[in-house]
């Protein structure tokens, strides 16, 4: 690898979003951030975990392949979709937020963007539709927009 050029280097980040292990991104002993540093031509790429973004140092025209290819990577890691217990709720509540749903492990989380007043009735919705245990469906994290809701996905 080149030395690190500070006056010719920028800095960008990429925001890794909360339904993304960190770890896959990653990859074995760093293996995709070292072939994506490669081939995108940057200088550094590197995971920050606490923060939750890949940061990416080079030069200026470097810098959007880097960006485009951590973007393509992460979306190749997951798979998104709306929850079908979205089209249970009334018009007006689904027309106030917004819903998306992937599972891990055992596991089924539900990002949920919106009022807090709606997305408290998305996730009592949840757990009216899957009552076997009050504990199994929680709501994990709020986020600036909304909430991140689990579910044991054993109590299908």
């Amino acid at each position: 690898m080149p030395p690190y050029d500070p006056p010719n280097a920028f800095y960008t980040e990429v925001r890794i979003p909360y339904y993304v292990d960190v770890y896959k991104i990653i990859g074995r002993k760093g293996n995709h951030l070292k072939r994506i540093t490669e081939k995108s031509g940057c200088q550094y790429i590197w995971a920050d975990f606490n923060r939750r973004v890949v940061e990416i140092w080079g030069r200026e025209k470097y810098l959007k392949n880097g960006i485009a290819m951590i973007r393509n990577h992460i979306s190749r890691l997951t798979k998104l979709d709306t929850p079908s217990e979205l089209k249970n709720l009334h018009p007006n509540i689904q027309s106030r937020i917004a819903a998306r749903t992937w599972e891990s492990g055992y596991q089924v989380y539900y990002e949920v963007d919106g009022p807090e007043l709606y997305t408290k009735m998305f996730f009592d919705e949840i757990s009216r539709i899957y009552p076997f245990n009050p504990y199994m469906t929680q709501i994990n994290k709020k986020t600036e927009t909304g909430v991140i809701i689990s579910r044991c996905s054993s109590c299908d």
